[in-house]
């Protein structure tokens, strides 16, 4: 855990000439610490499945109701932090793609305005890369998707959770894409990752594998819009370009 104490304090100087004697009086007051202790060096979480908590212990002087407290996290773009708590105790569902992060607790002052700064390692996995998926008829003609890993973890139901809906009609085939290249609507930029696209009679979508996120609906897949009575049946990533029949 690394902690950092930042303390905005402006003083001004008035240089006075060097034959005049300085007769100011000056009252200096020592601000009570903040120390922040029972934050781990680092932390491995399950994604989409675990929580992540933490209690820490404010060592301090100042009365627990006059400090704010904040929990935030960020990736390897530490201009984009997302806060996430306001509370001291930290209970937070895990939801993020596999990959390294931050987790830093500021507690403030709220009084005279300086803070603490505690932070950890966040590693968040997936279980999405392991297991075997399958591609399901519902009761009602429509298609969904299970995860499989073993006996004790298994994931139904896997388009109604990250989608929100099954694939209209029965289900057809279901493509792993290794590299798979899109434009990233947040980023605005291409961006290249391992994806799932499940076909059904009427509709295909591609998920990102490290956290089921959305990629694209079907009709996003083509300049234009997808074609008049499209029925999708295979997709391949290519040299430069993804092939879909």
């Amino acid at each position: 855990m690394k902690q950092i104490f930042l303390l905005w304090i402006a003083v001004i100087f008035i240089l006075l000439p060097g034959c005049n004697e300085d007769k100011g009086n000056y009252d200096y007051i020592h601000l009570p610490d903040i120390d922040i202790e029972g934050i781990e060096d680092s932390y491995t979480i399950i994604s989409f499945e675990e929580n992540l908590t933490i209690d820490p212990k404010i060592v301090t002087t100042i009365p627990e109701q006059e400090l704010e407290f904040m929990w935030m996290i960020y990736g390897d773009k530490p201009e984009i932090i997302d806060t996430v708590s306001r509370e001291k105790k930290l209970d937070y569902r895990v939801e993020l793609a596999e990959g390294s992060y931050k987790i830093a607790l500021s507690v403030k002052n709220s009084g005279e305005g300086y803070f603490t700064i505690a932070t950890a390692s966040l590693t968040a996995v997936t279980r999405f890369s392991r297991g075997f998926y399958i591609l399901k008829e519902t009761t009602n003609g429509n298609t969904e998707m299970d995860l499989h890993i073993d006996t004790e973890n298994n994931f139904p139901n896997l388009l109604k959770r990250f989608v929100g809906m099954p694939l209209t009609g029965k289900p057809t085939r279901l493509n792993l894409l290794y590299g798979y290249c899109f434009i990233d609507k947040e980023e605005n930029e291409i961006v290249s990752a391992n994806a799932l696209m499940p076909m059904s009679e009427q509709e295909a979508i591609s998920l990102r594998l490290s956290n089921m996120g959305l990629i694209y609906v079907h009709n996003e897949m083509f300049f234009g819009g997808a074609p008049a009575n499209d029925r999708p049946y295979y997709a391949l990533v290519g040299l430069f370009n993804v092939h879909y029949l």
